[in-house]
């Protein structure tokens, strides 16, 4: 978390507390939740992330995760569409809703942006 200069450890708290209700919602095993986390630790290690795509940088972690974990993984175009947390700014939106209260209740992305994403990601891995 030192690289980051846009997030800081209260707004990572955030996008774990949302990725644990995404994991209930789905009813994944504990150890896609674990794997994701240090997906997204060693992710935010390595690369400068900005706060409007820290949500994508989640559910790609956890579409990873669940591809490596489960038997039977959740589609992309699912995750995708499960609410913004409460406080994380939506993709689509643009703007900042850090502290302001409200939830943004549309996805995040669209599933093609998080198959690149996921991409990406293996490749800086």
């Amino acid at each position: 978390m030192r690289k980051q200069t846009d997030i800081n450890a209260k707004m990572r708290s955030i996008l774990f507390d949302w990725l644990v209700e995404v994991h209930m919602k789905f009813k994944l095993v504990e150890e896609t939740l674990f794997v994701t986390c240090g997906l997204i630790d060693r992710y935010l290690e390595k690369e400068k992330v900005m706060r409007d795509r820290l949500q994508l940088v989640g559910i790609a972690a956890m579409f990873i995760a669940s591809k490596y974990e489960e038997i039977f993984a959740p589609e992309c175009r699912s995750l995708v569409q499960s609410p913004a947390p409460l406080g994380l700014p939506s993709c689509r939106r643009g703007g900042s809703a850090w502290g302001s209260g409200r939830a943004p209740r549309e996805p995040c992305v669209s599933p093609g942006d998080g198959l690149r994403s996921s991409a990406y990601f293996l490749q800086v891995q």
